[in-house]
């Protein structure tokens, strides 16, 4: 088809108006959409604002979903309204580090606070820096949640010095977070000098290495209020399962322990029921999720049979263990829930007649011994391990040597005298196997 020159003017201008109106069209779509999030804005804070105001002691907003443009609608109601809460509860939203800098500046403003919960949100190292420095701001605080939270080490140490300045503290969640061997070994130091009165404290799926654990056991032996430690999804090497054994021995007050999923093996069972033979105030213990054995049960199960009857709950779920053996663990088990329920039954004096009465001097010297017995054992295997180690890396120079003895079996030394070589001998100043040369005939 041919176009005449005369139709090309009217084409652009038919162009242009389809461009105009597009544009306009497009304008007008920005328009609604505008209005629409505005509404939406407007009606989340009007939704917000309507629900603190209903609210009483507690403000519960956990998983709904707020954002950090929700944190200042949240963050204005608390300064307006100072010391009206108790608990907080803002878990599981999608804040992030800008909507906890808006929250701590409302938070602040309630000091009559006990419980605070934030885990499970994407806040900053800087952003719960402020957090952890307005802390000491609420004596009253006696429940901590701020597991899942990109928690970092320097927060922990920061977090250590607040905690000596909040009395009351009994729960702290900490879980899943990114803490290292400073941050745990500053918690560590608190704990270990009773600063703090927590009673709960969960660390479950860190980053600390055995330097950092090694800590938190020597605090354990001295601590007298925790009662609950968790610290599932953590690696234990056969270091750090020794330490443990040797607070469980020494601790009076801890009565759950969560060790799940923390790479322990037959020996390292065997080492914890040794340990629980001298403990009496632990009544749970998880041990999901590892690599024990029938072998590793069944030295928990004669701990259980002839030593402990504190245990009433034990979990060795995701573990390797025949059904028949873990039926005979679940079986005392249930012995040791019927002595403790027999033992609440009991008429309040006699229970009294009952109690354990306050060790006496020799008692606790005896205790010392078995503790002492417990640990020279672990170092007495640590010896034998070391040895092996030594006797096998000197395996290669014995074979050098009983190949030299064929070859040369005689060793002429300066003073004309001639040696000959008899074997290997053990020097005990330094536990290496060294050549034992004889004058010969």
């Amino acid at each position: 088809m041919c176009i005449r020159d005369s139709d090309i003017p009217q084409q652009r201008e038919e162009e242009m108006m389809l461009e105009q109106g597009q544009k306009e069209i497009d304008e007008e779509t920005k328009r609604k959409i505008e209005e629409e999030v505005e509404k939406s804005i407007k009606w989340r804070k009007e939704y917000l604002i309507s629900e603190m105001q209903k609210a009483k002691k507690s403000l519960d907003f956990g998983s709904s979903k707020l954002d950090d443009l929700d944190s200042l609608t949240v963050s204005i109601h608390l300064s307006e309204n100072p010391d009206k809460y108790e608990v907080i509860h803002l878990g599981a939203n999608s804040l992030t580090e800008d909507g906890l800098f808006n929250l701590t500046k409302g938070i602040v403003f309630q000091c009559r606070l006990r419980e605070l919960y934030l885990g499970n949100n994407f806040f900053s190292e800087a952003s719960l820096t402020e957090l952890i420095l307005g802390l000491p701001l609420f004596p009253e605080l006696r429940i901590l949640s701020l597991g899942n939270t990109c928690f970092a080490d320097a927060n922990a140490i920061e977090l250590a010095y607040a905690l000596t300045e909040l009395p009351n503290l009994e729960n702290l969640n900490l879980g899943a977070n990114l803490i290292r061997d400073a941050g745990l070994t500053s918690l560590s130091i608190v704990l270990a000098g009773n600063q703090t009165k927590i009673k709960n404290l969960n660390l479950c799926d860190n980053n600390f290495t055995s330097k950092g654990a090694i800590h938190l056991f020597r605090a354990l032996e001295k601590t007298i209020h925790l009662k609950q430690l968790v610290l599932n999804i953590n690696k234990l090497d056969v270091v750090d399962v020794k330490a443990l054994a040797v607070a469980l021995a020494k601790n009076k007050s801890l009565e759950s322990l969560f060790i799940g999923k923390c790479n322990l093996d037959d020996h390292s069972a065997s080492i914890i029921a040794n340990a629980l033979s001298m403990n009496k105030t632990l009544k749970t213990l998880q041990l999901w999720g590892n690599k024990i054995t029938d072998e590793g049960a069944r030295a928990l199960m004669e701990v259980l049979e002839n030593y402990n009857s504190t245990i009433t709950c034990i979990d060795l779920d995701d573990n390797p263990i025949s059904d028949e053996v873990l039926e005979d663990i679940n079986d005392l088990v249930k012995q040791n829930n019927d002595i403790q329920k027999e033992y609440e039954d009991m008429p309040k004096k006699y229970q009294k007649s009952q109690q354990p009465s306050e060790n006496t001097a020799e008692e606790e010297e005896e205790d010392e011994k078995e503790i002492r017995k417990i640990e020279c054992a672990i170092l007495e295997e640590e010896q034998q391990a070391k040895a092996a180690s030594l006797a096998q890396e000197d395996t290669g120079d014995f074979e050098r040597l009983e190949s030299a003895k064929q070859t040369h079996p005689e060793v002429e030394v300066n003073d004309g005298k001639t040696l000959k070589w008899v074997g290997m001998q053990g020097d005990s100043r330094d536990g290496f196997l060294h050549s034992k040369l004889e004058p010969q005939a």
